[in-house]
Formats: structure tokens, sequence, C-alpha cells
């Protein structure tokens, strides 16, 4: 789910923006169709909740601490379904 926003953003957005004008040089430096970006929602709660905490984009280590999280994610789903996997019905089989 976190990586939705730029999913959409960054590569479905662009594209279609890109594709346009024919995928120019520079193209990955257009930012079209930015009332549809996600990203201003992300920021909306960012300035209104989390105001004057610091931000720390581009910051290498705390990408390596989110990926972390994100593996860590998919080990305990992976963990759980082995485990205490749920209840198969009727009209899954």
């Amino acid at each position: 789910m976190a990586l939705s926003y730029d999913l959409w953003d960054h590569w479905i957005l662009r594209t279609i923006s890109c594709s346009k004008e024919r995928f120019p040089d520079g193209c990955m430096s257009l930012y079209a169709y930015e009332h549809l970006h996600l990203h201003q929602l992300e920021w909306l709660i960012l300035d209104s909740v989390f105001a004057g905490v610091e931000r720390h984009y581009g910051d290498e280590e705390f990408f390596i601490v989110e990926l972390v999280f994100a593996v860590l994610l998919c080990l305990s789903v992976w963990w759980l379904r082995k485990r205490v996997p749920l209840p198969v019905t009727d009209e899954e089989e």
C-alpha cells in the first residue's frame, strides 16, 4: 500500500503525461496532472497533523529502515499463513 502512491504518481501519471509528448528527453522531470497526485493527500496530512516533525526525504538510512519494515511485514504474513492458516470454506474449494 505504501508504494501505491509512488506507482500512481511517478509511473502511471508520468507515463501518461510523457506519452502525449512522445517521451521527450527529460521526461522524468514532468509533473503533469498534479491535481490527481495521491501525494497531495499525504502532504496535507503531514503538514496538518505532523506539523513541525523533521522530514527525512532521500536519506538512505531511512530508506533501509523502511525496507526492513516491509520485509518484516511480509515475513510476518508468510509465518502467520503457515502457522495459523485461515479456514477454507466450501466456496473457496
